[in-house]
């Protein structure tokens, strides 16, 4: 029964003081810090056999506090520190006992052991009972568990102790002694646990929470030096423990000798390779994988070290040494490590069992998915994955950190039915636009927000996060691969470069001006008519490191004295012009001023750039000025000839380049069905046929960048669009995309053609030839036919002079002489298919 005990007492004993080494050393700095005491107080105690040892409690009462007083305490004994009132309480002090038990002089369950001055007053009794090491708890310590509120309550609190608590203490000890077993000891173990909860752990919450606070805060300011603290307080237990346990308890003489030597060495050898490491580091609630790799690494390599060391230093049996060593490399690799491990799954199981939050379902079981996952489990969000869908057979009923993944994107209709998700994510970032459609439409009938991730290129660290999630858009949906940025060769194209920008205040001008400065220019002139637009983008651009290098200048482009002194002042290399009246319906109704700002305003910069010596002036066109039917995209048609008609005799080189609509710009549908469905529609299309190439902005610009590199002057390069989209679809799918049914939440209407509106657009006319550029997405119109330059400038002449005679149909005919396939009177055109324009490249 003895060696039973013993080693029930060594064995858990010891795994306490490894789980509660971090409570202690918090409540020793507490109780150091609070009058500069020391830590533990030391009284003699009778044990086994009546021999006396050294009881260790943490400190309670105030230094000194044994040579004033009485040997017992009571409620309200003004020798009690306020922090040892919480100890006394909860029975914390009594703690460090367990270091008694593992020397052996005392047990976990036994009697209480009592000062000599009692134990001489019942001398018998006490030798009867003393045949058993006493203990940390016993039946006497649950009976009289608020033994010291009983005697604040007497006159005379010794006395009472000694006349009635003492004798019944002697007689329930003399029970356990006679009928002592593992069994019962466990009995009173339990029953002790459920007395301190029962008797002051539930009122005393309140309090624990607030120390718990204020010591965490303390902790958090002096990180590193608790965490010091731990690792010394953790290096030295384990190191003691594996002399305890390899010897049961009893260390022999020779080997407590060695012990100081060995703790010295430990903490010389282990805390420095702790920081070399760097297991000092790490957040313990983040403690993962590579945290336990490098205190495995750590501490094997500290016990090496010992090894060679011991080996050298004592001439011991090397069975022994090795033994001990093994022992002390377990219980450090546990001490270290348990902690930070119970912190990481304390905090993921209180993520874990969150109730409320969005429920997620994820579309991709990939790499992207684990990590969102794992960032949605491990921090605060509101999210909660309730499972994946992925087409990858070979996953299904598989899972990923407890998320279950629950079958392919054919099963979603009975999966959400299932999960009833409040939320989509498509953690997908190499997502196709091809997938992206396949998804929306099986997902289309249900009224559920859709997220997605940006693609891998545009995440810096490659590592995903539930920050990186955002509303799947329309631009996703577009089937352009991306383009890359800051090309070395515009790059060096631009750098060193000033850069002028009309219509700096546009979609395309703007965008032209963040592109520009993030290559390196010299500067750029932002000029632009409109002062709340350019207001708008010096604010946004404020925040660039490159902001000194943007001029914003307020001016229009048929200002001749105000565009001569900003030339001159400036002297720009390369002018993009892309200041134009844009918007069909309106510019059919003010022809004139179409006409004005656009044919006029374009040959009025041009011939100033070329009597200013710029070198490369591109114009940015659209695809409406082929084969035009309204007067904005016949101008547009006009500036085209115009420069072509200017190139052949000036030093600068005129590029013009042209493209479709792009997404989000000012006038385009985007925007509108935007708001529209914002305010609930209905959403109104103007012909269910109608299609329009769609180009995101960015990519737009970043193509026009580099057909101005390419450029040697007089060419007309037209930007590869991809294949054209169908504007019901896309508001069909922006309507989904908010999380609205089309024709149900969100109504569709259609209202007709505008006035010079065609069903579809074209991006050559019959008689241009396609040529194919080494710039990938970059083709180039050349004409078969081509009007004499003099003829095109005259008509431009003549177009100047019906706006200064106010002759608004000589205005008109002489638009149609100047661009021959243009008639007022025309209707809706039927364009050819880009593809069959495109297979006519040279």
């Amino acid at each position: 029964m003895d060696t039973g005990k013993r080693i029930f007492d060594v064995v858990f004993s010891s795994i306490g003081l490894v789980l509660l080494s971090p409570l202690m050393a918090v409540i020793a700095a507490v109780v150091k810090l609070q009058d500069g005491g020391p830590v533990f107080y030391l009284q003699k105690r009778i044990g086994m056999g009546l021999k006396p040892f050294k009881i260790i409690k943490f400190r309670t009462m105030v230094a000194g506090a044994d040579s004033e007083g009485p040997a017992i305490t009571s409620s309200g004994d003004p020798r009690v520190t306020r922090f040892g009132k919480f100890l006394r309480k909860l029975k914390f002090d009594e703690f460090p006992q367990l270091i008694n038990v593992l020397k052996g002089d005392m047990s976990l369950v036994g009697p209480r052991p009592e000062v000599g001055k009692y134990v001489s007053a019942f001398l018998d009794d006490f030798g009867e009972i003393l045949r058993v090491r006493p203990g940390i708890t016993d039946y006497a310590s649950i009976m009289f568990r608020d033994e010291e509120e009983l005697l604040s309550k007497a006159e005379d609190p010794e006395a009472l102790y000694m006349t009635t608590v003492l004798p019944t203490k002697l007689g329930l000890n003399r029970q356990y002694v006679q009928g002592c077993c593992l069994t019962g000891d466990f009995k009173i173990i339990i029953r002790t646990l459920t007395a301190l909860y029962a008797a002051g752990c539930k009122r005393l919450w309140k309090s624990v929470v607030k120390l718990a606070a204020e010591c965490n805060k303390v902790i958090v300011e002096n990180r590193s030096v608790f965490i010091s603290l731990f690792h010394v307080i953790a290096v030295v237990a384990a190191n003691y423990l594996a002399f305890l346990t390899l010897f049961s308890g009893n260390i022999p003489a020779d080997y407590r000798g060695m012990l100081p030597y060995s703790i010295v060495m430990v903490l010389i050898l282990r805390l420095p390779l702790f920081s070399i490491f760097g297991i000092n580091r790490g957040l313990w609630r983040y403690t993962g994988i590579s945290d336990l790799a490098r205190i495995l690494a750590s501490v094997t390599s500290g016990s090496t070290l010992i090894f060679i060391l011991t080996s050298l230093a004592f001439r011991f049996n090397t069975e022994y040494i090795v033994s001990l060593i093994v022992l002390d490399w377990l219980l450090t690799v546990a001490t270290v490590s348990s902690y930070r491990l119970a912190l990481r799954l304390y905090k993921d199981m209180c993520v874990s069992n969150k109730k409320c939050g969005k429920k997620v379902l994820l579309i991709g079981a990939g790499n992207a998915g684990e990590m969102i996952v794992r960032d949605m489990k491990k921090s605060s969000f509101d999210h909660i994955p309730v499972g994946f869908v992925d087409d990858d057979l070979s996953k299904k009923g598989l899972s990923i950190h407890d998320v279950p993944i629950l079958g392919t994107s054919d099963d979603l209709p009975e999966i959400i039915d299932a999960c009833n998700p409040d939320e989509i994510v498509i953690a997908i970032p190499s997502a196709k636009p091809a997938t992206l459609h396949s998804l929306m439409k099986k997902l289309s009938d249900y009224k559920l927000p859709i997220q997605t991730l940006p693609n891998m290129k545009d995440i810096l660290d490659g590592c995903v996060t539930v920050n990186h999630i955002r509303p799947l858009v329309f631009d996703d949906l577009l089937p352009r691969p991306a383009v890359i940025r800051k090309a070395p060769k515009l790059v060096e194209f631009l750098s060193g470069k000033t850069v002028m920008v009309t219509g700096a205040g546009g979609s395309i001008g703007s965008e032209l001006c963040r592109q520009v400065l993030d290559l390196g220019a010299k500067a750029v002139i932002a000029y632009e008519r409109h002062e709340n637009s350019l207001y708008n983008l010096g604010m946004e651009l404020k925040a660039h490191r490159l902001y000194k290098y943007f001029h914003p200048v307020v001016g229009d482009v048929n200002d001749t004295l105000r565009l001569e002194e900003i030339l001159d002042r400036y002297r720009p290399d390369i002018i993009y012009h892309a200041a134009a009246h844009k918007h069909v319906p309106m510019m059919e109704a003010n022809p004139r001023e179409a006409i004005y700002n656009n044919v006029l305003g374009t040959r009025k910069i041009a011939v100033l750039a070329n009597r200013h010596r710029v070198d490369k002036f591109v114009f940015i066109s659209t695809d409406k000025a082929v084969n035009p039917t309204s007067i904005m995209g016949t101008t547009k048609r006009a500036c085209e000839l115009t420069l072509t008609a200017l190139a052949k005799g000036c030093t600068t080189k005129f590029i013009t380049v042209r493209f479709g609509n792009v997404l989000g710009s000012s006038g385009s549908v985007v925007p509108l069905f935007r708001e529209q469905i914002k305010n609930g529609g209905p959403v109104t299309l103007t012909h269910p046929d109608i299609e329009r190439y769609l180009m995101l902005i960015p990519e737009a610009v970043y193509l026009v960048l580099h057909a101005a590199s390419i450029g040697k002057g007089g060419e007309l390069f037209v930007l590869d669009m991809g294949e054209p989209i169908k504007i019901a679809d896309l508001a069909r799918n922006m309507i989904t995309l908010s999380g609205f049914e089309p024709g149900k939440d969100i109504k569709i209407e259609y209202v007709g053609l505008r006035p010079g509106e065609k069903l579809y657009e074209e991006l050559f006319s019959h008689d241009e030839k396609v040529h194919r550029t080494a710039t990938d997405k970059i083709l180039m119109a050349i004409p078969e036919n081509s009007t004499a330059p003099e003829a095109v400038l005259g008509y431009v002449d003549q177009l100047e002079r019906c706006i200064l005679r106010k002759d608004h149909d000589g205005m008109l005919k002489t638009l149609c002489k100047l661009v021959t396939n243009y008639s007022h009177a025309t209707g809706p055109m039927v364009a050819e298919p880009e593809g069959e324009q495109i297979r006519r490249a040279a």
